[in-house]
């Protein structure tokens, strides 16, 4: 588990479900927290790696993965182990070949990421609504959303609008996805159309105030109408060009297909910003 509170939040939902899963499978899950401030919790490891029953082991990752003095004793020796394998924690709970099962894994760091492979895990499971990019995982199961509503997990579900503004004038599309604050003036993330070699495409580029969207386009005509940039407000989160349009972020101008439309509202990047302001909102 990431932190502390989410660990308490688990061992309440397995307090709920235990009596649940063991009237559909006739089997009843024991679980305790892996807690190094208190001995009397540590001892269960010893019956967890014994036990012939279901066992869970419920532990934040800063239980082994810090350099703290509580953190390094799943490594070291320690008097209470009665087991054959090992007087170290690790050791005893590696030989079980347990299933690691990892809520959040995207804030795990990483050295937590190096000494996951101490658990010697059977397999790894991981959940995660935002998994890191460049991480090559099997997906074996996904729920998204919708799903979620359907399955009545959720009372309810916030869709991301995206308000569309045709311009019959000028016909340039145009998205903004965000307003960067820093030292400098304010830029604006947008996504405009762009034209290659053979093809046109759509490309997020960063702009300030003054340049010029038909030459960052590669001259597309349809941003030939003064399509530069007059006005980037962090205060209004919006973007005001020299024809007069203006767009708040979350917003487009231009032609849009509904296909593009969907992939804007589903996009990872909106997504995760998304869901990290309704986070702190909760």
């Amino acid at each position: 588990m990431p932190s502390i509170a989410i660990r308490e939040g688990v061992k309440k939902s397995l307090q709920i479900t235990v009596e649940h899963f063991k009237n559909m499978y006739n089997k009843k899950l024991r679980y305790f927290i892996y807690d190094t401030k208190n001995s009397s919790n540590l001892t269960n490891i010893s019956t967890f790696s014994n036990s012939s029953q279901i066992e869970v082991m419920i532990m934040n990752y800063q239980a082994f993965a810090t350099t703290s003095k509580e953190s390094r004793k799943i490594y070291e020796k320690q008097d209470f182990m009665q087991s054959p394998i090992s007087s170290k924690p690790i050791d005893v709970i590696s030989s079980t070949k347990p299933i690691l099962i990892i809520d959040e894994p995207q804030r795990l760091g990483v050295t937590a990421e190096k000494k996951l492979k101490e658990f010697d895990a059977l397999f790894t499971l991981r959940y995660s609504a935002t998994h890191k990019k460049g991480f090559d995982f099997h997906k074996v199961y996904r729920l998204d959303a919708i799903d979620a509503y359907n399955k009545k997990l959720v009372k309810r579900i916030s869709v991301k609008a995206i308000d569309v503004k045709s311009d019959s004038a000028t016909g340039g599309y145009i998205f903004l996805d965000s307003i960067k604050i820093s030292k400098q003036d304010p830029t604006a993330l947008i996504e405009i159309d762009m034209k290659l070699k053979s093809s046109i495409v759509k490309k997020n580029v960063r702009v300030s105030e003054g340049d010029n969207i038909y030459d960052i386009s590669n001259k597309l005509r349809q941003y030939q109408d003064e399509f530069i940039a007059k006005k980037i407000r962090a205060d209004t989160n919006s973007i005001e060009f020299l024809n007069g349009i203006k767009i708040y972020a979350g917003g487009a101008v231009g032609s849009v297909a509904e296909k593009h439309l969907r992939r804007i509202q589903i996009n990872k990047r909106n997504y995760k910003k998304s869901y990290t302001k309704r986070e702190r909102i909760i």
